[in-house]
């Protein structure tokens, strides 16, 4: 028995700025059966004020080019026709014929802009105001019957979904950008929701456009989610990627609304990415870009996570580490570097909050366009459980610059130097500060970090921190 949608009472979200209250009130409603054909011809007067917005002013109507479906609730059956406003405007007549059978006492569902299955889906939206997701339900009651005509209460359509305005700036400066990923820390933003059968799918949504955008639109769809985080991946006009993120209040979205948020976003910075990972519980820091090397006379951090020319070296002495001028890219990205203490990689990979369905660590294969290497995996103290759907310990394949461009923490198993290189490609062994201690991780010993090393003449891998 389906009821009238009420899945979302409560719609967390980030900046409320504008905000325009949906309603939509409908007249009796009057089916004329043709006796002589199997087609019932249904006229709703309808007025509305959808979350569609038209204007700068938020103003909404109805289109002819718009459907409504109508699902029976009294026999399960949804309708194979659908109903259509005859004008454009605030006000119309929802007309068209319908195939099912009706009675006194029948309850409709009203399914106003979803796919033909009673799907509202906002999966395929590109950031203009032209792909925006309109989708309202309503419920009405048969009450009467009248020779052809069927008499039904008022029907008042409730909005699903509201509407976002965004736009983005990295400091001061506004961007233009082509595709933009929105994501909920605790998974709750909806890709498509099944009305008939009350069945949601979640994951993120994905906003691209051939043209780079000033202001971003869309329709979101959040569940149950106060204080959510929502995450933001952003590509702009030139290419570079940005992330931010953005908390919602405490007390969530409400459905049918005009949300309306300026988003505040950085790019990674030179030699770094750009996401803090906490160390302690009152230490955060950001890792280095890739593995530490010495190349070409020059101390340097490497431009790919992935890179298996590795460089294997005694243990760094940290004051001399701190001091040396570190190269990115053919450019000096300052001193300031050091490598993590041993109770400092423990507290990454084993003790570190992170959020609901986000772990601390994975161990996992790159694809081979990424390297082919097998490697740790680590997310950053603010992942969202979106940036890992479908990651799982031990998987393959998986694309490291991706995970690179939102800045999780990529280290291949280089094995180690001592009478030849040892255990490539197959354990881990990262410097700490003291000598004989490192991180150490195979497939199937979990990282950590430990005395695992009995003579100074072993050489290990190196990942740089700054504060």
């Amino acid at each position: 028995m389906i009821m009238r949608h009420t899945i979302i009472t409560s719609i967390s979200s980030l900046l409320v700025l504008g905000i325009s209250f949906i309603s939509c009130s409908k007249g009796f409603v009057f089916f004329e059966e043709n006796y002589n054909k199997e087609k019932i011809r249904a006229i709703i007067p309808a007025s509305v004020e959808s979350s569609k917005v038209v204007d700068a002013d938020g103003s909404a109507s109805f289109s002819t080019s718009e459907k409504v479906f109508v699902y029976n609730d009294a026999t399960s059956v949804l309708d194979t026709d659908y109903l259509y406003p005859d004008t454009n405007g605030a006000t119309t007549n929802l007309i068209g014929t319908l195939s099912g059978t009706y009675s006194k006492g029948d309850n409709l569902i009203l399914l106003y802009n979803t796919t033909s299955e009673g799907i509202a889906d906002y999966t395929h939206q590109d950031g203009s105001l032209e792909t925006v997701v309109d989708a309202a339900t309503a419920s009405v009651k048969i009450s009467s019957v009248d020779g052809n005509a069927f008499t039904t209460r008022t029907a008042y359509f409730e909005n699903i979904q509201s509407v976002f305005k965004f736009t983005f700036k990295d400091g001061e400066r506004p961007l233009k950008v082509k595709d933009v990923i929105v994501g909920s820390s605790n998974n709750k933003l909806i890709q498509q929701y099944d009305i008939i059968i009350d069945e949601v799918t979640y994951g993120s949504i994905r906003l691209s456009n051939n043209s780079a955008l000033s202001t971003v639109y869309a329709s979101l769809c959040f569940s149950n989610n106060p204080s959510d985080i929502i995450g933001f991946t952003v590509i702009d006009e030139d290419g570079i990627v940005y992330t931010g993120t953005k908390t919602a209040p405490a007390i969530g979205f409400k459905s049918g609304r005009i949300y309306s948020s300026t988003i505040s976003v950085s790019k990674m910075h030179d030699g770094m990415l750009n996401r803090p990972f906490s160390v302690s519980a009152e230490k955060k820091v950001y890792f280095a870009w890739g593995n530490y090397k010495y190349k070409d006379r020059k101390y340097i951090i490497s431009s790919l996570q992935y890179d298996n020319d590795y460089y294997y070296s005694s243990v760094p002495s940290a004051s001399t580490i701190i001091e040396r001028e570190i190269y990115y890219d053919n450019e000096n990205c300052s001193t300031g570097w050091y490598i993590l203490s041993r109770a400092e990689w423990n507290y990454l990979v084993m003790d570190r909050e992170m959020n609901e369905g986000v772990e601390r660590w994975y161990k996992v294969t790159s694809s081979e366009a990424t390297g082919g290497v097998f490697g740790l995996l680590i997310p950053p103290d603010d992942a969202l459980a979106w940036e890992v759907e479908g990651l799982s310990n031990l998987a393959t394949g998986i694309n490291i610059d991706t995970y690179t461009n939102l800045s999780y923490v990529f280290l291949p198993a280089g094995g180690l130097k001592h009478n030849g290189i040892k255990y490539k490609g197959e354990h881990g062994y990262y410097w700490a500060q003291s000598g004989g201690y490192g991180l150490f991780f195979n497939e199937k010993t979990d990282p950590h970090a430990n005395s695992h090393i009995s003579s100074t003449e072993v050489h290990e891998l190196t990942r740089l921190v700054h504060d």
